[in-house]
């Protein structure tokens, strides 16, 4: 009975063995020898904004380059003001964000982009300023303003970091906290930036709210 028992577990186990060697060799052959990078061209519609709307018209027959930069999480130097401080070494070391280069990588940032880039346009996804300290989105929108400077259009949304969050300031060697960002003052900082209609063309309307206050 053992012998016939054991004679069995090896027939499944070579089995096994077998089916697994053939699945292995299929999905090798299925392997692909290189990674094809997938890309594609967007090409602007014709479009014609109304002069009342803002000035930007998008020719059909030209290609928009299009830069990105997204969680850049500044912590300007005008805010932190001390950065030697164990407080702040404490809090940078808390992340991984390198908030005491974070200013000057953002600075450098807008030089290559100026400098080597043929962007059209350059999108800032949000989380500007670390904690959302007012002084780090001025800093933020100065460099910004510098690539708009250059020719460059610049628009910017707001992150979960940026708008009424705890900031702090290292100015007297320990963290305290110092102004934060309201929403009226992020639109305000970076009004060049997509919040002063000059570049609107249409605003989102929530159909739901307006029938709800028609009724």
């Amino acid at each position: 009975m053992k012998r016939v028992f054991s004679f069995t577990v090896s027939l499944i186990v070579l089995f096994t063995l077998a089916l697994s060697t053939v699945l292995f060799s299929a999905c090798e052959e299925q392997k692909p020898e290189k990674i094809e990078w997938i890309t594609a061209e967007y090409v602007a519609d014709p479009v014609s904004v109304d002069p009342n709307y803002g000035q930007f018209v998008a020719d059909g027959d030209k290609d928009i380059s299009i830069g990105v930069l997204a969680d850049i999480h500044v912590m300007s130097e005008t805010q932190a003001v001390d950065m030697t401080c164990s407080d702040y070494k404490s809090w940078e070391a808390h992340g991984q964000k390198m908030l005491g280069l974070s200013e000057s990588i953002l600075k450098t940032a807008v030089d290559r982009i100026i400098t080597e880039s043929d962007f059209d346009v350059v999108l800032v996804s949000g989380d500007n300023a670390d904690d959302g300290g007012y002084l780090s989105h001025v800093a933020v929108a100065s460099e910004l303003k510098r690539l708009e400077n250059a020719g460059i259009k610049v628009f910017t949304i707001p992150g979960n970091h940026d708008i009424n969050n705890n900031s702090y300031t290292y100015a007297s060697g320990t963290q305290r906290l110092t102004r934060s960002t309201s929403e009226v003052e992020f639109a305000s900082i970076y009004a060049d930036f997509g919040y002063n209609g000059e570049d609107v063309v249409e605003y989102y309307k929530n159909e739901g709210t307006e029938a709800a206050a028609t009724d």
